[in-house]
């Protein structure tokens, strides 16, 4: 790094504070793009600035010195909040699953309890599991689906 091109960059950045009427060395870095789209954050503006002066200078000239007008760029892109979220599953309070689950139970629809009870967390088939038993009543809906959710945690 030469003073020579310490002193260009100098020169280069006070022309582009300048030309995009910017305060602060921070704000011309909306002018100049990102490696995955977007500006490049100030932080990354200030190493480039001291590791890599040549590539600074050359940005700023490409990008706000020469062109006629600069072209202020978009925030780099973000995932929504939320995506995680499947679009196709419902949200059922307790409630209305044991009821699905006792209606499939009474119309005899074993597919229909095989994948409600399936879909169902292990913590909640082992309450029902244990509340089968206190009630002296033998559920093999629920085994399986006991066994099932144990060996899906595994």
């Amino acid at each position: 790094m030469t003073k020579n091109t310490q002193q260009n960059l100098k020169i280069a950045i006070e022309k582009s504070l300048d030309k995009t009427q910017a305060k602060k060395e921070k704000e011309i870095c909306r002018y100049l793009p990102g490696p995955r789209g977007g500006y490049i954050h100030h932080f990354t503006f200030k190493k480039l600035k001291e590791k890599e002066p040549e590539k600074c200078l050359a940005l700023l000239e490409e990008f706000i010195l020469n062109p006629a007008k600069p072209r202020e760029l978009d925030p780099t892109p973000r995932a929504p909040r939320g995506l995680n979220r499947s679009n196709n599953q419902i949200k059922l309070p307790n409630e209305m699953v044991n009821r699905i689950i006792q209606i499939a139970r009474e119309s005899g629809d074993d597919s229909l309890l095989s994948k409600i009870l399936a879909a169902r967390p292990l913590n909640q088939v082992k309450r029902d599991l244990i509340r089968s038993i206190r009630d002296n009543k033998a559920n093999n809906e629920l085994w399986d689906a006991y066994k099932e959710a144990v060996l899906a945690n595994e």
